[in-house]
């Protein structure tokens, strides 16, 4: 009971549809983007969160939906 409180407290579901890790990736993704950086040039730095390209741009757009 005390934790489903708490989980309507949450303004996003993220935490439960994707791992630390991806969440992590997601959000340097995202930073990535507003640095205008060229994103396929880096290609080595997204392999190391172990996330496949489409999760991170679910997890960034899922992000900006909350800020």
């Amino acid at each position: 009971m005390e934790v489903a409180k708490k989980c309507t407290k949450l303004k996003s579901s993220l935490w439960l549809q994707f791992k630390p890790h991806q969440i992590a990736g997601g959000a340097a993704y995202l930073a990535a983007k507003f640095l205008n950086m060229d994103l396929p040039s880096y290609q080595n730095v997204w392999q190391e969160f172990h996330t496949p390209p489409t999760v991170l741009q679910d997890v960034a757009q899922q992000l900006m939906e909350l800020f």
